[in-house]
């Protein structure tokens, strides 16, 4: 076997993999951010300006390491369509600080809840696998790759004493899923808990703040989700 086909070393490979996943999901963030007008880099752009407001163009071309003749095209089409405006530096005559205007902060929220369904896609199935590594030493462990699965289980009469559902999924969440459950199986309902992912949209929040919802943040540890199981089924 020649030099060029002989297997790269493993931590090279896993380099290797890691620079592939990287670059499908800027593809597949850039596919579908153009549903809302934008590009995945305007995207990246209106997320850290509203994370830190008041920046200097200089400030935020160095955070997203780009040239800063790139990043001023990217500032004049966003300030072009309404969602950024720049205000002069009272300590620096030379520079601009870029804030939000009021039309970003609805495309944000719609933003945000595409980035959390976009990451139930490309990390489909990994929790289940974990989950059930983790608790089946203890526990019968059932897992289903989709809210519209665990609902057909539901209703074809299968009762469970815990279940573990992500807030947000494709085609079906686990709020609809909750809900639906609430309606035909409340005793099933009241024992669903949610993982949830960090990113929230205003509809998720106002769901996770009611009282009578159980939910814990990724990343968790075994021990943090047996602990967490084990309040629920009490």
């Amino acid at each position: 076997m020649g030099k060029d086909m002989a297997k790269l070393p493993a931590k090279r490979e896993i380099a290797f993999q890691i620079m592939d996943v990287a670059r499908m999901l800027r593809t597949y963030a850039d596919q579908r951010a153009r549903q809302f007008g934008i590009s995945r880099a305007q995207w990246a752009v209106l997320m850290r300006i509203e994370r830190t407001e008041g920046l200097k163009q200089t400030e935020l071309a160095e955070i997203l390491d780009l040239q800063p003749i790139s990043l001023t095209r990217l500032l004049d089409r966003l300030a072009a369509n309404g969602l950024i405006e720049r205000r002069p530096d009272p300590n620096d005559r030379r520079a601009n600080r870029l804030y939000l205007k009021p039309a970003a902060r609805p495309l944000l929220d719609q933003l945000a809840e595409l980035g959390t369904d976009m990451m139930a896609t490309v990390l489909d199935g990994l929790d289940g696998k974990t989950i059930e590594r983790i608790l089946s030493p203890e526990h019968d462990v059932t897992v289903v790759t989709s809210a519209a699965l665990a609902l057909l289980k539901i209703d074809a009469g299968e009762r469970f004493d815990a279940l573990l559902s992500d807030l947000m999924m494709p085609e079906m969440t686990g709020m609809e899923l909750y809900e639906r459950l609430l309606r035909s199986v409340p005793d099933q309902a009241a024992r669903m808990s949610f993982m949830t992912g960090g990113a929230f949209s205003p509809q998720a929040a106002e769901f996770l703040a009611k009282d009578s919802i159980r939910s814990i943040e990724k990343p968790f540890k075994g021990d943090g989700l047996r602990e967490f199981l084990w309040t629920v089924l009490k």
